[in-house]
């Protein structure tokens, strides 16, 4: 099972991004994660959006959606 450590991890890699742009919904303020806010299983990265030129807060998906993403990358 994937930790906290290893999904910031991933994801700061994934969006090239610092640890302060990636949290959980948890750590996550209303304007950061917005419908996702209090979600501990839930994650938002601040960088560039995917398909898009904007910057910002996005959703990056839900902790068991990105463990999978983890492992199918050591496959």
């Amino acid at each position: 099972m994937a930790t906290d450590i290893d999904i910031r991890a991933y994801l700061m890699e994934t969006y090239e991004v610092d640890a302060d742009c990636v949290k959980n919904g948890a750590e996550a303020d209303e304007d950061q994660a917005g419908l996702y806010t209090g979600k501990e299983e839930s994650w938002v990265v601040y960088g560039q959006m995917p398909n898009t030129n904007e910057t910002g807060w996005f959703f990056a998906g839900y902790s068991d959606e990105i463990e999978l993403d983890i492992k199918a990358t050591f496959e």
